[in-house]
């Protein structure tokens, strides 16, 4: 009997969760061999551009094991247009609080984090955007990373 109510309420979670109509984009990359994000290997993500009218929010998220020994990383973005120009720029994502304790949300092992880097973001040019993800710490990698994500929200209409 556990298993089917387990079962049940998990593809209910995913149905609420999945069901943003605002959501664009959602990709998740999980190529860490040994969960270790090498400082030299920037994840690449393609996004398909077709709203030129609206406003968007930008996020990246990031699955850590718990025990993720920083309490934030350094992240650099370059995002680069349909026409090829680029723009690039630091951030740094925030893992923990000033109490030692993780912003993620922890499940056993395994913290899920979604930071919000862009608000407001207009793509001013339909076609495929690339969004390019590095690994900026002063380290030759960052163990316990098991996946990194972007995600794309457009902000809805006033009269939705």
């Amino acid at each position: 009997m556990k298993p089917i109510i387990f079962t049940l309420f998990s593809a209910a979670l995913l149905l609420l969760t999945a069901c943003n109509p605002n959501r664009i984009f959602n990709v998740n990359n999980s190529d860490f061999p040994n969960h270790r994000w090498m400082q030299n290997a920037p994840i690449l993500f393609s996004v398909p551009i077709e709203d030129t009218v609206s406003e968007h929010k930008v996020y990246l998220a990031l699955r850590h094991v718990y025990g993720f020994q920083f309490d934030a990383m350094n992240i650099r973005l370059k995002i680069t247009d349909p026409s090829g120009k680029s723009a690039t720029k630091d951030y740094q994502l925030q893992i923990k609080d000033g109490e030692d304790a993780y912003l993620s949300d922890c499940s056993g092992d395994i913290c899920d984090l979604e930071v919000m880097i862009e608000d407001h973001v207009k793509f001013t040019i339909a076609g495929d955007w690339s969004f390019e993800v590095a690994n900026n710490m002063d380290i030759t990698y960052v163990p316990n990373v098991m996946e990194l994500g972007l995600i794309i929200d457009k902000y809805p209409e006033l009269n939705e």
